[in-house]
């Protein structure tokens, strides 16, 4: 995914979660993308600690997943995610998430 995103937008990845405050402090990201199944915790709840600091709170971040369920859906949205996308998905519908989370074009 980061090279589909990379030539429109400046992506940085990371590979578990005690690397997502540390980047997003030295980055800050307009947007996050995380994965719901990562090696060491799921996707929500770094979501849901992301959204209990303030810094944090008005990132929207985008859910990508394997699994395309309703509760999985509902489960993204209420632990603070702005969208979730189920995969395979086609790199138009990316893009046009998230133009549409960041509010504007690349």
């Amino acid at each position: 995914m980061t090279d589909l995103l990379s030539p429109f937008y400046n992506v940085k990845t990371v590979e578990t979660s005690e690397e997502v405050k540390p980047t997003m402090d030295v980055y800050h990201p307009d947007l996050v993308i995380l994965d719901v199944n990562m090696p060491d915790v799921d996707g929500f709840d770094i979501c849901s600690h992301l959204r209990q600091e303030k810094k944090y709170r008005n990132v929207p971040i985008l859910f990508v997943s394997g699994e395309k369920d309703d509760a999985l859906v509902e489960k993204g949205i209420s632990s603070g995610g702005d969208g979730y996308l189920g995969k395979p998905f086609e790199f138009a519908e990316l893009l046009e998430t998230v133009k549409v989370l960041l509010g504007k074009t690349p």
